[in-house]
């Protein structure tokens, strides 16, 4: 499946793509939420560039499976408002790759209903082997995340708290590794509601999303911040609690 260059769907065509992609960069979208989790995620496609894009997409599933492939291009100077349905149709993907030469893409997060707040999201190309997640009042908001493993083999992750001092409050240890191209969500402030900030810490560089939410009511949602403190190591020895 692809888009023409106002958007529409094309069906049954080839399309030529090494010349650009071949220059393409690498960005990540390490969150798309789930049909039956009460939000809802969008697309803004956008090309800002004088002259005619490629993009190419792959969707993962939570579990590491891939979902879908998609190429398609925009106008020069043009952007495209696409629904999760239109983009994936029913496929439950998690998480997506886009290769591109231009083609600019934010996500849209709402709750799922009328008269609800966006969250707006753009792509990454940060990955990191420590992230960092500041905590606000639990008893007004939740803070989760999105940790996505990118990469072709399992990696071992830990999810840390600490106070405002940075005495550290606890920690989580999965039994299991992050699968390849799997992605675990965890929404820290029901674990560690006391924490000032959270640390993940990861085998090899991965991906983060951190999203904030109204605890009283589901029309609010917000994006956080998640800071990279080490982009990358050969080999990283993981703290344990």
């Amino acid at each position: 499946m692809a888009f023409n260059a106002k958007g529409r769907v094309l069906t049954g065509m080839a399309f030529w793509v090494v010349g650009i992609l071949a220059m393409a960069q690498t960005a990540y979208f390490p969150h798309i939420t789930r049909s039956d989790g009460g939000f809802q995620t969008s697309f803004w496609l956008a090309n800002p560039l004088d002259h005619e894009v490629n993009y190419s997409l792959k969707g993962y599933s939570s579990s590491g499976e891939e979902l879908a492939s998609i190429v398609g291009f925009l106008a020069e100077d043009s952007s495209q408002f696409v629904s999760q349905e239109a983009l994936f149709g029913e496929k439950e993907i998690a998480w997506f790759q886009l290769e591109s030469g231009g083609a600019l893409v934010t996500a849209v997060y709402q709750a799922n209903g009328e008269k609800k707040t966006t969250a707006h999201v753009n792509q990454t190309t940060e990955l990191a082997v420590r992230w960092r997640v500041y905590a606000g009042d639990p008893e007004l908001i939740w803070d989760g995340l999105a940790l996505v493993n990118p990469h072709d083999v399992p990696i071992s992750f830990i999810y840390h708290a600490y106070d405002a001092s940075g005495t550290l409050l606890g920690s989580i240890f999965p039994f299991a590794p992050l699968m390849p191209h799997a992605k675990d969500l965890n929404v820290l402030s029901d674990n560690f509601p006391q924490a000032a900030y959270y640390e993940i810490e990861t085998q090899l560089p991965s991906l983060v999303t951190a999203l904030r939410g109204d605890r009283n009511s589901s029309d609010r949602l917000w994006v956080n911040a998640a800071i990279p403190l080490i982009k990358d190591f050969d080999t990283v020895v993981l703290k344990r609690p």
